[in-house]
């Protein structure tokens, strides 16, 4: 709830008062592993298709920063994961955003 809050108040904002308003949907990062995606994850393949590397998360929160003429946006931040269920093409033409790392899924080993 307090996210979809917070969209909607954004939203308002940026057509009430004019402000740009772009809220990141930072996907998959992690501070264990070196924040490296692989069967740790506890989301399997889903989680790891999310993967998003510190490098790609700055460079995105950069050219959120610096994108001019959006009032409001919410936006996919993940790295270029193959496999991956989200489309980056709004968050690419509206800020900017080219990930430039990427992972493929590692599915766990099957316990015997």
């Amino acid at each position: 709830m307090s996210k979809l809050f917070c969209k909607r108040t954004g939203a308002n904002f940026a057509q009430a008062h004019g402000l740009s308003v772009i809220c990141l949907r930072i996907r998959w990062t992690q501070w264990t592993h070196g924040n490296r995606p692989g069967a740790h994850m506890a989301m399997g393949r889903w989680g790891q298709e999310m993967w998003l590397s510190e490098w790609d998360l700055l460079s995105g929160m950069i050219a959120a920063i610096a994108a001019k003429g959006v009032g409001f946006a919410a936006l996919s931040l993940m790295s270029d994961n193959p496999g991956m269920r989200w489309d980056l093409s709004a968050t690419r033409e509206t800020i900017g955003f080219a990930p430039e790392d990427e992972s493929p899924a590692i599915v766990a080993p099957a316990h015997a």
